[in-house]
């Protein structure tokens, strides 16, 4: 059996895996057709993003699961934060350099991030329990309606959907126009050959569980 180490925490790391991948399995075409397609999000994203003035730029804390009074968030840059410009303020802020780290609300309020983005996999963790939370509900994003669950879809096989999620909630009005239903109808098909449905778009985006976020309805039908 082989085995590779491998990086995990910038975008570049992604590409290397993936890249690590197409040799593994002798598919390096397949991959450069996979690269070429996030390539043409990732500039579209990129023109709008990298052009933005310092008072337009957005932060967020990214939590991965709830357990009573402890909040796990993700640390690091993370690695596409290059793309879509939406600082990471637990590891700006609270300069977590590990991939993810406990903290308490206390914490939490003290950062006081723009934007809340909960990991897809956490199934009892929604925005409903941020607007309801008897402290959280002080911070920015909460009261502002700002927190969103995380699409389902894989940050390595179409970040895309990730880096629009992130930039278009961060600054809705440089988007107009933007169909995010369309962004997954063109990244299932291409990557996995699937004819999705707009039922499957609602779960991709969880757009049940992000009803009552602010701008959610841009992805909605």
């Amino acid at each position: 059996m082989d085995v590779v180490a491998v990086n995990w925490g910038t975008y570049n790391d992604d590409i290397e895996r993936y890249r690590l991948y197409g040799e593994a399995l002798g598919k390096q075409d397949r991959v450069d057709e996979v690269f070429a397609h996030q390539d043409k999000a990732k500039q579209a994203v990129l023109k709008v993003t990298e052009n933005l003035k310092e008072n337009e730029r957005q932060n967020h804390v990214f939590v991965s699961y709830v357990n009573e009074n402890k909040i796990n968030v993700w640390g690091t840059e993370l690695p596409h934060t290059a793309v879509h410009k939406v600082e990471n303020l637990a590891f700006t802020k609270g300069k977590v350099t590990d991939i993810d780290a406990d903290i308490n609300a206390e914490t939490l309020l003290k950062w006081d991030p723009d934007m809340i983005v909960i990991g897809s996999w956490a199934k009892d963790v929604t925005p409903e329990y941020f607007f309801n939370h008897p402290v959280l509900k002080n911070l920015t994003a909460v009261k502002e309606k700002r927190v969103y669950k995380s699409p389902t879809a894989s940050l390595l096989d179409n970040p895309g959907i990730s880096w629009y999620f992130y930039a278009v909630l961060a600054n809705p009005d440089k988007f107009k126009g933007f169909d995010m239903r369309k962004q997954v109808r063109e990244d299932y098909k291409l990557l996995y050959n699937i004819d999705v449905t707009e039922e499957d778009i609602d779960q991709i985006l969880n757009v049940k569980e992000n009803k009552n976020s602010k701008y959610s309805k841009m992805f909605m039908k």
